[in-house]
C-alpha cells in the first residue's frame, strides 16, 4: 500500500513538472515601440517587416503614429536582437532591423496616418497586411498571411504566397495574387489580374484597365459580376465544372458545357476566366 501511494505521488510530481515546463516554454515576452512623427502632406510611407503583421489605418491627426510590439516565447534576451528603424529623410521608411541572424521574434505594427499621406509599399515575410481608409497607390506583399484592404484610395497591387485576399471599396484598380487562398474584390474602380492556385474567386468588374483582364484559379469556383456597359471579348473555361450566365447579354460565338466564348457590347479588351476545377458564373453588375 505504501509503495502504491509513493507511485501515485511520483506520478503527480511528474505531471506537475511537465505542466510547469510547458507553461515556461509558452511564456511570452514583449517589448513595445511607440513614437509619433510630423510629416508633410503627400509624404509616402513604406514598411518592411520580416515576421509579423502590418496594420495601417487613417486617423484625424496631422502626424504619423508608429506602434510596434516585439514578441518572443524563446526568452527575454531575444527581444534585444531586433530594433525598429525609422527614416524620415524625405519620405518615411520603417524597417524591422535584425541585429542577430537568428532572432526568434515576431514584430507586429499598428500605424496611424493622416489622410494626406500615401501608403507606398508594405512587405512582410510572414504576417497579415491590413489597410483601412488609406491613400495609395499601394503595393502589398507578404509570403505567408492574408491581405485585407477597405475604404482606400488609389490602385492596389496585392500578393501573398499563402493566404486570402479581400479588397473592398477602393477608388483605384486592383491586381491580386495568392498561391493558396480565396480572393474577393468588390466595390473597386476595376481589376486587371486576379489569380490564385487554390481558392474561390469573387470579383466585380465595373471598368477595364489595360489590354487584358485575367481571372484564374487552379482549384475553386469563380463568380464574376461585370458591368453590361463594357465592350469586351470574354472567354470562360473550366476543366471540371459548369458555366452559367445570369442576366448578362453576351453574343456567344462558341458554347460548350465547360467553355464559352462571346462578345460583350461591341467587343474589345479580352477578359479570360479560367479554373481547372470549379464552376464559373457570370453575372450582371
Amino acid at each position: 500500500m505504501v509503495y502504491k501511494r509513493l507511485g501515485n505521488l511520483g506520478m503527480l510530481f511528474a505531471v506537475a513538472f511537465i505542466f510547469a515546463v510547458g507553461c515556461a516554454a509558452s511564456f511570452r515576452y514583449t517589448k513595445e515601440f511607440c513614437k509619433t512623427y510630423s510629416v508633410k502632406p503627400g509624404t509616402t510611407i513604406s514598411v518592411y517587416n520580416r515576421n509579423g503583421d502590418i496594420d495601417i489605418s487613417k486617423w484625424d491627426k496631422d502626424e504619423i503614429e508608429v506602434r510596434a510590439v516585439i514578441t518572443s516565447n524563446r526568452g527575454k534576451g531575444e527581444l534585444d536582437k531586433v530594433e525598429i528603424e525609422v527614416s524620415t529623410d524625405g519620405d518615411m521608411e520603417i524597417r524591422t532591423k535584425y541585429l542577430k541572424k537568428r532572432a526568434r521574434v515576431s514584430v507586429d505594427y499598428e500605424i496611424k496616418v493622416p489622410a494626406n499621406v500615401i501608403v507606398g509599399r508594405l512587405e512582410s515575410s510572414n504576417g497579415r497586411l491590413d489597410l483601412v481608409g488609406t491613400k495609395g497607390p499601394s503595393v502589398l506583399k507578404t509570403s505567408n498571411g492574408r491581405i485585407d484592404v477597405e475604404d482606400a484610395e488609389g490602385d492596389i497591387d496585392a500578393e501573398t504566397s499563402n493566404g486570402r485576399i479581400e479588397i473592398e471599396n477602393v477608388s483605384g484598380y486592383v491586381n491580386a495574387r495568392t498561391s493558396n487562398g480565396r480572393i474577393k474584390i468588390t466595390g473597386t474602380a476595376g481589376i486587371s489580374r486576379i489569380r490564385t492556385s487554390n481558392g474561390r474567386i469573387k470579383v466585380e468588374i465595373p471598368d477595364i484597365k489595360g489590354d487584358e483582364v485575367e481571372i484564374k484559379t487552379s482549384n475553386g469556383s469563380v463568380d464574376v459580376y461585370i458591368s453590361p456597359d463594357l465592350n469586351a471579348d470574354i472567354e470562360l473555361d473550366t476543366s471540371n465544372g459548369k458555366i452559367s450566365l445570369h442576366d448578362i447579354k453576351l453574343e456567344v460565338s462558341e458554347l460548350k458545357k465547360t467553355y464559352v466564348k462571346g462578345k460583350l457590347g461591341e467587343g474589345g479588351v479580352k477578359i479570360s476566366v479560367d479554373t481547372s476545377n470549379g464552376n464559373i458564373k457570370l453575372y450582371k453588375l
